[in-house]
């Protein structure tokens, strides 16, 4: 192993500093192959974009979901409970198709040159068509495939709980290689600078040549990895293990760490030298991203398990006690919370001014205030203004839900959160965080890691 934990990492467990809140609102939110259009309830829909921030535009009932959807052209994608993938109008939520034969449950969706690709709970990674819905081709694994794919140069990266990383043709899903880790793999692929950044729950992480798959550095954490995307910021590799850990990008030399009171099961997001997380006990933690030394948190009622966005200055991010909060990236002071009537673990993705967020209720889509769109939303299928995950967003970096990797392009003919080259992943942001940064980290797989695999709630 070419980088080690240190014990002198910066503990802050029992540290936390609530956010102060400001003006406070609880915002009440007012079901194999291609399935019929309007089967999916959908209420609170509105033409109009005049609602304040936190309102509630739509809400569709499509069972629970937990992993960040993937806003692309006129269509959000997300995977629920029901094992389906659902395509949902973007401006009204309702349903344009939905793909089944045992589809998603857990995997964050990206989608890239109308294509969409997923994982399924029972092994299977999944390549479908954006407009219709109908089957491309699809792989089988030996376990579970709770990542998002991280889409990047016509290959698809994969991890599975069979142990392995996996690369797939992404036209045909043919095996280019694939890479055994001594564990499960649960957190989703990072592809910068043809080198894909994978944590295994063997307790490492890898660097792994995109091109073989050969092993360029291994860096042992301090704990099982089953968190979500990691996050890459110039640099510098982010990503949990109980701990929250800062690797060289290059080595795998460890440069600092940082333990909470809960444990972090998402994405970090980098924006602007600032790493947001969200932990297990409720904590919403803002960090230096040069020594890990905190700047604030904020208390939330519950656990959290998803990857924060971060986008023009706030930071969105949902927890269990069924809300989704939005607070300013600076102070961490509560701008407005939703209610959304159900655990709120998806990671949030934001496009054209609209949040997108998973629930046990379905995906529900609210008024952001701004315009600016996440990796996961029509750019990249990742969440929002970050700087690294798989696929970074804008700005540092920021999944993801669905890791950032390479991902569609916006409708602006932006980047998306999934796409992995490093400029694009800075500068899109990612599922929580910046749009690049975010996206890179999130994967959209953070909440799935963070559940136990069998944990079927």
């Amino acid at each position: 192993m070419s980088g080690e934990i240190s014990d002198s990492g910066t503990d802050r467990t029992g540290d936390a500093t609530p956010g102060r809140g400001l003006g406070r609102r609880d915002l009440l939110r007012t079901a194999a192959g291609v399935a019929l259009v309007g089967s999916v309830g959908v209420s609170g829909a509105s033409a109009g974009r005049s609602e304040p921030p936190g309102d509630e535009r739509w809400t569709a009932s499509v069972g629970g979901v937990e992993a960040s959807p993937a806003v692309s052209g006129e269509s959000v994608y997300a995977g629920s409970h029901n094992a389906n993938l659902h395509a949902l109008d973007r401006e009204t939520g309702e349903e344009r198709w939905s793909f089944g034969e045992g589809a998603t449950r857990r995997s964050s969706p990206t989608v890239v040159d109308g294509t969409v690709y997923f994982g399924s709970f029972e092994g299977t990674v999944f390549a479908v068509d954006a407009e219709s819905g109908e089957e491309e081709w699809q792989y089988g694994t030996d376990g579970g495939v709770f990542t998002s794919p991280a889409v990047v140069d016509g290959t698809v990266y994969v991890g599975s709980r069979d142990t392995s990383v996996y690369a797939l043709d992404a036209g045909n899903g043919d095996e280019v290689w694939s890479f055994g880790t001594g564990g499960e793999v649960w957190g989703s692929p990072t592809v910068v600078d043809g080198t894909v950044y994978v944590g295994s729950s063997d307790s490492v992480l890898y660097a792994l040549d995109a091109e073989d798959g050969s092993s360029v550095w291994e860096f042992e954490s301090s704990s099982v990895i089953q968190s979500g995307a990691t996050t890459v910021v110039e640099d510098t590799v982010y990503f949990s293990a109980l701990r929250l850990h800062a690797v060289d990008r290059n080595n795998g030399e460890e440069r600092w760490n940082a333990r909470f009171t809960g444990d972090i099961k998402g994405s970090a997001a980098v924006v602007d030298g600032t790493v947001f997380v969200g932990d297990s006990a409720g904590s919403v933690v803002a960090l230096d991203g040069a020594n890990g030394d905190e700047t604030w948190s904020f208390e939330t009622g519950d656990t959290i398990w998803a990857s924060p966005a971060v986008t023009e200055g706030t930071v969105l991010i949902g927890s269990e006690d069924d809300h989704v909060y939005a607070l300013d990236a600076g102070d961490g002071a509560e701008q407005w919370r939703y209610d959304t009537g159900g655990r709120a673990n998806g990671s949030p993705t934001v496009a054209g001014g609209t949040v997108f967020v998973g629930s046990d209720v379905g995906v529900v889509a609210l008024e952001t205030g701004f315009a600016t769109e996440t990796p996961g939303a029509d750019e990249t299928d990742m969440p929002a203004e970050t700087e690294s995950p798989a696929t970074p967003t804008a700005a540092d970096a920021t999944p993801t839900d669905s890791g950032f990797q390479e991902t569609a392009t916006p409708d602006d003919g932006d980047p998306t959160p999934t796409e992995t080259d490093t400029e694009a992943a800075t500068d899109a942001g990612g599922p929580g965080f910046g749009v690049a940064a975010t996206i890179a980290g999130l994967g959209g797989a953070g909440y799935l890691l963070g559940r136990h695999p069998d944990d079927e709630r």
